[in-house]
C-alpha cells in the first residue's frame, strides 16, 4: 500500500478507515501487489520488518511462494 504526498494529520485519519479498507478510496492510496520490488532513495532511509530493524534502503524485496506454511482448522 503506497501513499503519497498527503500532510501528516490526513494520513492519521486514514489508520481508521483502513480497517474497512476505505483508504483505497483515496486518490493518493495505491494498492500495488508485486514479487520483487526494489526501494531505493536519495539519503539512506532505516527499513524496518515487523517493528525490527533491518538495513538502509537500497533494498530488494521479494516474495517466496509457498514460504510461509500456515496450519488452520477445516
Amino acid at each position: 500500500c503506497l501513499v503519497r504526498d498527503l500532510p501528516r494529520l490526513k494520513v492519521a485519519t486514514l489508520f481508521p478507515s483502513a480497517y474497512f479498507g476505505q483508504h483505497l478510496r483515496v486518490k493518493e492510496v495505491e494498492y500495488l501487489r508485486f514479487k520483487t520490488l526494489r526501494v531505493e532513495s536519495g539519503v539512506p532511509i532505516d527499513v524496518y520488518g515487523d517493528g525490527e530493524p533491518v538495513c538502509q534502503t537500497p533494498i530488494d524485496i521479494g516474495v517466496i511462494t509457498g514460504g510461509l506454511k500456515v496450519i488452520a482448522p477445516k
